[in-house]
């Protein structure tokens, strides 16, 4: 998912290199923030970057993270967004937002270059916001569809870095972005360092396709009892959007369906007539 917003060319940024990542930021945007959400645009789930696009809208980028290991095309139309990471604000929350991570291969056996070309932004990120009082990451239990075992019936909840690889943790896979940058800041700051997952989505195996409604009230209440900003009816307006988006594509899958099943039907009365 790509976040829709205005450029501000009306302020001079500062730029901060960390390793391999560059930070353009207005500094004074950034004072007194004490917690850092970030969420991966193009993850397994399309939930937490409607979460964030609802808790975010109406304001403007206070900054831009790059990296030359971010998955950009050289040539651009001239009235199209860039594809540098935004940083938004929200009271005292920063919001960073992955839109174009970096991608060398979908082979099954590239996992080595995935984490070649991730962990230097990943990493570089975490140390830049090290001095946060709370620093998460928003993402999804959808990857668990790929275990053989029946899909469990998650909620929304907090999983802090420092129960990774014990019995408290779920048992959920995560891409990269999912949890490396949390576990990264974890190691460098003294702060609270955290993975919050949401149920992903699911359909209503009905005779007429829809989906569930998404559990964005409970990340919402989640993420405020927490410290971090979410303005009031985030929740209203993720889901609303959600259920828009979502309404359109099964309507196009129940049409097809439908075609298919004519098909089928008309092919059969001809075969045994």
């Amino acid at each position: 998912m790509i976040w829709t917003y205005r450029i501000r060319l009306n302020m001079a940024m500062d730029c901060a290199t960390v390793n391999e990542t560059d930070f353009y930021m207005d500094k004074e945007s950034l004072e007194d923030i004490t917690h850092l959400l970030l969420v991966n645009g193009e993850g397994a789930s399309t939930l937490p970057s409607i979460l964030i696009a609802s808790a975010v809208q109406g304001t403007e980028p206070i900054g831009y993270i790059t990296s030359k290991h971010a998955f950009v095309q050289p040539h651009r139309i001239l009235d199209e967004v860039h594809t540098m990471w935004p940083v938004f604000r929200v009271g005292t929350t920063a919001f960073v937002c992955i839109n174009s991570a970096p991608v060398i291969s979908h082979a099954h056996g590239a996992q080595r270059n995935e984490w070649l070309f991730n962990y230097p932004p990943c990493r570089d990120i975490a140390d830049h916001f090290s001095w946060v009082e709370h620093f998460a990451v928003l993402t999804t239990f959808a990857l668990n569809r790929l275990f053989d075992k029946p899909y469990p019936d998650f909620k929304s909840t907090r999983v802090d870095v420092e129960d990774l690889g014990t019995d408290v943790a779920p048992e959920s896979l995560q891409g990269i972005w999912g949890w490396l940058p949390a576990h990264l800041y974890g190691m460098m700051s003294d702060g609270v360092a955290s993975i919050f997952i949401m149920p992903s989505e699911s359909v209503k195996t009905t005779q007429v396709l829809s989906m569930c409604p998404a559990d964005f009230k409970g990340m919402c209440e989640l993420l405020r009892l927490n410290g971090f900003t979410i303005p009031g009816g985030t929740e209203k307006a993720a889901q609303d959007s959600y259920i828009g988006i979502t309404s359109e594509a099964l309507e196009r899958v129940q049409e097809l369906m439908g075609s298919n099943a004519t098909k089928e039907e008309n092919h059969n009365g001809g075969m045994f007539q």
